[in-house]
């Protein structure tokens, strides 16, 4: 068979990803590039098929050059979809293998890497790996100075809605803190979001009003 026959045609094309799966691997090494596009959002029907499939192949160097490539696109979602799928699949050893590109993105990423969450995947990935894996642990809530980031990218991509969204979640879990540097933190969230606010029209305050109330 014709490898790219088993190309799946749109996100509905189930008995195409399931033919894939069971033609396995390595004969649909040729288009793993191809079925790793179907996870550019996992709420495909398609993706549900193809999730399983290529996270049982492993970190092995055919996938692992397809999934280099996502994490230097400029996709943003697909990045943090491959890796909260097939790569948190993998064993410690296999996900060092990703070592500079997580390092990238936990420690410099871009604005749309920060919204889409992936540096905060990236760095869990990593983290776990570098301690040799083992047992996964319940993440811990994001940190104030996580949320302030956040909430700053959403800005510089004129996104206030979203700012003023992620600044309330700053505000609400660490309004009460006693720390000085919290403090100072939520103070400059409570600026930050009625900066956000007024550049809003009064439409659309009028929308947020409404939607917060």
């Amino acid at each position: 068979m014709d490898p790219n026959d088993l190309i799946p045609r749109d996100k509905g094309d189930i008995p195409r990803a399931e033919a894939a799966v069971r033609a396995g691997y390595p004969a649909v090494e040729p288009i793993l590039g191809e079925l790793l596009e179907w996870l550019q959002d996992l709420n495909w029907p398609v993706a549900g098929v193809l999730v399983p499939f290529l996270e049982s192949i492993g970190p092995v160097d055919a996938l692992l050059h397809h999934v280099r490539a996502v994490l230097r696109s400029d996709d943003d979602v697909w990045k943090y979809w491959v890796l909260g799928s097939v790569v948190d699949a993998w064993e410690a050893d296999g996900i060092l293998l990703l070592r500079p590109d997580l390092e990238r993105m936990a420690t410099q990423p871009t604005l749309g890497e920060i919204t889409a969450d992936v540096w905060e995947t990236a760095r869990a990935l990593l983290t776990w790996a570098e301690q040799g894996g083992g047992e996964r642990v319940e993440e811990e809530p994001r940190s104030a100075e996580d949320l302030f980031i956040k909430a700053d990218a959403f800005e510089q991509l004129d996104d206030p809605w979203t700012a003023i969204r992620v600044y309330g979640e700053l505000i609400e879990r660490f309004g009460d803190a006693a720390e000085p540097s919290l403090r100072r933190m939520v103070a400059a969230a409570q600026e930050n979001r009625a900066a956000a606010r007024a550049r809003l029209d009064a439409a659309s305050r009028a929308r947020l009003d409404a939607a917060t109330e």
